[in-house]
This record gives structure tokens, C-alpha cells and sequence, in this order.
């Protein structure tokens, strides 16, 4: 594997670990609100 290859797998494996995270951070906001909300 040449390291051109393994830079683009990590990068794009950082960027669904990156959406993941947001995603997951989304949905605490909005549990939370909601949470307040009731």
C-alpha cells in the first residue's frame, strides 16, 4: 500500500469519525432540549 492510498483511507475514515461525532453531538443537543422542553 503506497502512502498516498493510506493517507485518503485515514483522511476519509477521520471524516466519518468527524460525522459521527457532530451526528452524535446533534443528538444530545436535541435529547436535551427536548428533555427541557417537557
Amino acid at each position: 500500500m503506497n502512502s498516498v492510498a493510506k493517507f485518503k483511507v485515514q483522511r476519509s475514515g477521520l471524516n466519518t469519525f468527524k460525522q459521527l461525532i457532530s451526528k452524535g453531538f446533534c443528538y444530545l443537543l436535541l435529547s436535551k432540549t427536548d428533555s427541557l422542553r417537557h
